[in-house]
C-alpha cells in the first residue's frame, strides 16, 4: 500500500499542532509519504496571528495572554523552543494582578486580584492531572474560610470576649464543635483578593460595639463547621453515598444562610466586606450546585444545558453576586460569552464555565496568566513554523480552501477545491514568510512583495477573506483517495461554506454548524507618548475587565516597546478589545473587513473620547473634557481625532476569525477530532469535543494531539494528553450501600 499524503487544511493552533505530532519523529517519512499545509494569505496563527507594522510594532487580531494551565499547549511548545535552541523564558513572563471594575451609584471602583505565584513554569511539567471535583469542592471550601477569617482577624476582641471557636474531627458522620483558647488552624488562602478602597480596621472601628466582630466570627464558624463536614467523608467519592452528599448540602445551606444573614449586616458599609461576601456566596453555591445536581458521580457535562449564572442563581447564589464584576469578567467577559455579540445577552454552559474556573483558579502553574514578549505570532508561530518546515513540513501559502467535495458514495473526502491566491516570482521556489526583528523571527503585517507577482489592486485583507474574488487567480483541485489524510483544522464559522456537501449528507455536521456558535470581536491597540503612571494607571503591567462598553478589557503591554522600534517616543502601549455586535455581514463581500473596521474605529474614538479618561484619567483632559489625542504616537500629522489614524485597530468578523462560544447545551453538538464521520478526514480546533470545550489555545492544541492520535495512535497517547476526562465523572451513580 501507498504511503498516504496528510493535507492539513488551515494554520492555527489546532491545525499546527497536528502537524506537530505526526512528523514528533524522525522516521515520519517511513508513515507518510508528504505532510502539507494550506494556509489562506501569507501568515500562520488562525485567530492567533500577528504581524509587525510600521516601527516594528505589534498588530494583534485582539488581546492574547496564555493561562497558567495551559498544560498541553506550553509543553508542546516548549518541546518546539528546545528543538530550535530558542528559550521559552523569553516568550513568556508571569502575569499575576488583574483589576476589575465594578459599576457602583458612586461610579467606577477597582477589584484588585493579585494571585500568589511560586518558583514553577508551565512549559516544564511533566503531564500532570487537573485536580478531581470533590478535591475541587474541598478547596472551594478552604477558600470560604479563609474569606471569613479575614474579616474576623482585622477586628480585635473587645476585652472580656469568648475565645475563638474551633471545630475539631469526631467520629464519622457529623463533625462536633468544641471550644478551645486557641485561633482556628490556618487555612492556605487559593485566591488572595486587596481592598483598594478602605482599610478594615478603619471600617470595623466606625461599627458600634461589637456587631462586626461577632458577625465576622459567626461567619466563620459556619464556615469551618461545613469545611470540616466534608472532611469527614472519604477523599474519593466513589465510597459516598446519596446521605452524605445530602448531609454535606443541609450543612451548606445552613452556612449559606448565616453568611447572608451576618454579611447583609456589614455589606453597606465597606466594599471589601460587600467583595467577601460575593465571593463567600458564589464558592457555596458552587458546592451546594455540585452535591444537589450529583456532579461528583455524573460529571459536570450533566449541567452543560444551563447558563452558569442561571445554575448559581438556582442553588442559593443571590442576584447581586452573581452579576458582580469577578463573575462578569471571568467567565463572561475573557470567554467574549455573549450571544451575537450583545452585551445584554451572556450565556456560557456550566459544565464549560465550571472546567474553565476550577483550572484557572486551582490549577494554574508558576503564575495564573502568561504574557508574551512579543506578538503570539512571533512568540508561538514562528518557533513552530520554523520547526515543522525544517522536519520536512511543505507549506503552501495563499492558498484558500473554497470546498471540500465528497466521494459518491459519500464515504470519503475526495477532493479539496482551493484558490491559488497569487503566485510566486519566477525562481522563487517556496514563500519565506519570516522577517527578523531585534534578532527574533517575525510575521510582516502584510504580505512580502519582492517574493510575489503584482500585487496591484490586491489588498492584505482581500488574501484573509473566505471568498473575495482576487484578479489573476487560479483554482486549484487536490484529489484524495480513500487512505490519504485530510486535516480540517479551519475555524468553525467558516464550514457552512466551505463543508456545505458534509452538511448536506450528515445530520450530525448540519446540526454542528448550527449549534456550534461563533461571535465577532473587536480590538484597538494605543502607543502613547505618556508612561502608565502619567495616565494614572496605578497597576502597571495589569489587565483590567468588567468595564464600560464597547471596550471591556484593557491592558497594559508597556512590556512590549522593547520589542519594537521607537526610538525613546512612547512610553506606554494599550490593548483593547471586546465583543462586536455584528449584523449580518455578507461574507462573500469583499468590502466586508473594511466596512467592519470602519464601525470599529468609531467605536473607538467614541470609546477615547468618552470612556477612557474614568479608566486613565491621565489620558484626558479636565477642562474641557475628552481624550488628549497629542498622547498618540506615530507617523500621522493630523489633529484630533483624525490622530486615531496612526493606531491599529480591528474587526474579527471573517467566518474563520469569530470566536467560538460555549453555548448552553451546545456541547453534544461538536465533532470529537477522530469522528467526523468520513473514513478519511479528521478534525482539528478548539470547535471540536476535545474536553475542555472552550474557545482557547489549550483547547486547539488539545483537539490537534487528539487529531495526531486519531491518525497515527502511536505519535501521541491518550495518556500523554491533560484534561481529556477532567470533570467528567463515571456516568453512573451513587454506590448502592451508603457509605460505600
Amino acid at each position: 500500500m501507498t504511503r498516504p499524503r496528510v493535507a492539513i487544511l488551515g494554520g492555527g493552533a489546532g491545525a499546527l499542532t497536528t502537524a506537530c505530532y505526526l512528523t514528533r519523529d524522525e522516521e515520519w517519512r517511513q508513515r507518510f509519504e508528504s505532510v502539507t499545509v494550506y494556509q489562506q494569505g501569507w501568515r500562520l496563527g488562525g485567530k492567533g496571528a500577528s504581524g509587525r507594522g510600521p516601527n516594528d510594532r505589534i498588530e494583534e487580531h485582539g488581546l492574547h495572554i496564555w493561562l497558567g494551565f495551559y498544560d498541553n499547549a506550553f509543553r508542546m511548545l516548549g518541546e518546539c523552543y528546545e528543538r530550535q535552541g530558542l528559550r521559552m523564558a523569553d516568550g513568556f513572563e508571569p502575569a499575576s494582578t488583574f483589576v476589575l471594575y465594578e459599576k457602583r451609584p458612586e461610579g467606577w471602583l477597582p477589584w484588585v486580584a493579585q494571585f500568589p505565584t511560586d518558583e514553577r513554569v508551565p512549559w516544564r511539567q511533566d503531564n500532570p492531572s487537573p485536580p478531581p471535583l470533590w478535591s475541587l469542592l474541598v478547596r472551594c471550601l478552604e477558600l470560604a474560610v479563609a474569606q471569613a477569617r479575614a474579616l474576623r482577624r482585622v477586628s480585635a476582641p473587645l476585652p472580656g470576649a469568648r475565645p475563638a471557636i474551633r471545630f475539631v474531627p469526631a467520629d464519622p458522620p457529623h463533625p462536633t464543635l468544641r471550644i478551645v483558647p486557641s485561633a482556628v488552624p490556618v487555612v492556605h488562602p487559593w485566591v488572595a483578593l486587596r481592598n483598594v478602597a478602605g482599610d478594615m480596621r478603619e471600617l470595623l472601628g466606625r461599627i458600634a460595639g461589637t456587631s462586626a466582630y461577632t458577625a465576622a466570627t459567626a461567619l466563620e464558624s459556619g464556615m469551618l463547621f461545613v469545611h470540616n463536614a466534608a472532611r469527614q467523608l472519604a477523599p474519593d467519592p466513589a465510597h459516598h453515598s446519596e446521605g452524605d452528599h445530602a448531609w454535606l448540602a443541609t450543612v451548606a445551606d445552613a452556612a449559606a444562610d448565616t453568611a447572608r444573614t451576618q454579611f447583609n449586616r456589614l455589606v453597606d458599609h465597606s466594599d471589601q466586606v460587600r467583595r467577601q461576601w460575593y465571593l463567600i456566596d458564589l464558592l457555596l453555591a458552587n458546592v451546594r450546585g455540585v452535591l444537589a445536581d450529583g456532579l461528583l458521580w455524573h460529571g459536570v457535562d450533566a449541567v452543560d444545558h444551563i447558563d452558569y449564572a442561571e445554575w448559581l442563581l438556582r442553588h442559593g447564589a443571590q442576584e447581586e453576586s452573581v452579576r458582580c464584576a469577578l463573575v462578569t469578567s471571568v467567565v463572561y467577559d475573557m470567554a467574549f460569552a455573549y450571544r451575537d455579540g450583545r452585551p445584554d445577552q451572556p450565556a456560557c454552559s456550566a459544565a464549560s464555565a465550571l472546567r474553565g474556573l476550577a483550572r484557572l483558579f486551582f490549577d494554574y502553574k508558576g503564575a495564573i496568566a502568561w504574557k508574551m514578549r512579543a506578538g503570539m505570532g512571533d512568540v508561538v508561530f514562528a518557533p513552530l513554523y520554523s520547526e515543522l518546515r525544517d522536519r520536512g513540513v511543505t507549506f503552501e501559502f495563499f492558498h484558500r480552501v473554497d470546498r471540500l467535495r465528497l466521494s459518491p458514495d459519500l464515504s470519503h473526502v475526495a477532493a479539496v477545491e482551493l484558490t491559488r491566491q497569487v503566485d510566486l516570482r519566477p525562481g522563487v521556489k517556496a514563500y519565506d514568510p519570516l522577517i527578523q526583528v531585534h534578532g527574533r523571527m517575525c510575521w510582516p503585517a502584510a504580505p512580502l512583495h519582492d517574493q510575489l507577482r503584482d500585487l496591484t489592486g490586491i489588498t492584505a485583507s482581500d488574501l484573509e477573506n473566505l471568498s473575495a474574488r482576487i484578479p489573476g487567480s487560479s483554482t486549484v483541485n487536490l484529489e484524495f483517495g480513500r487512505n490519504d489524510i485530510v486535516v480540517l483544522g479551519i475555524g468553525v464559522g467558516a464550514l457552512r461554506w466551505i463543508c456545505a456537501d458534509l452538511v448536506t449528507a450528515s445530520v450530525a455536521w448540519r446540526d454542528l454548524v448550527d449549534n456550534v456558535a461563533t461571535v465577532a470581536t473587536q480590538a484597538f491597540q494605543l502607543w502613547l507618548a505618556d508612561d502608565t503612571a502619567q495616565l494614572g494607571d496605578i497597576w502597571p503591567g495589569a489587565t483590567t475587565g468588567g468595564f464600560t462598553e464597547p471596550f471591556d478589557t484593557y491592558a497594559d503591554m508597556s512590556h512590549l516597546i522593547s520589542a519594537e522600534s521607537w526610538d525613546g517616543r512612547v512610553a506606554s502601549i494599550a490593548y483593547f478589545c471586546n465583543v462586536l455586535p455584528a449584523p449580518a455581514y455578507d461574507f462573500a463581500s469583499r468590502d466586508l473587513q473594511r466596512v467592519a473596521d470602519d464601525t470599529v474605529r468609531r467605536n473607538v474614538v467614541r470609546f477615547l473620547e468618552n470612556d477612557l479618561p474614568m479608566l486613565l484619567p491621565g489620558g484626558g483632559h479636565r477642562y474641557p473634557s475628552g481624550f488628549r489625542w497629542d498622547l498618540l504616537v506615530g507617523e500621522s500629522e493630523a489633529a484630533g481625532p483624525e490622530r486615531i489614524a496612526s493606531q491599529y485597530w480591528r474587526a474579527n468578523v471573517q467566518p474563520s476569525d469569530r470566536y467560538v462560544l460555549s453555548l448552553p447545551g451546545s456541547a453534544r453538538y461538536r465533532l470529537a477530532p477522530g469522528g467526523s464521520g468520513f473514513a478519511n478526514l479528521y478534525l482539528a480546533g478548539d470547535w471540536t469535543e476535545c474536553g475542555l470545550n472552550s474557545g482557547c489555545v489549550e483547547a486547539a492544541v488539545t483537539s490537534g494531539m487528539l487529531a495526531a492520535h486519531a491518525i497515527a495512535p502511536d505519535t501521541i497517547g491518550l495518556a500523554q494528553i491533560t484534561g481529556l476526562e477532567h470533570l467528567r465523572g463515571d456516568n453512573g451513580g451513587p454506590p448502592d450501600v451508603p457509605g460505600g
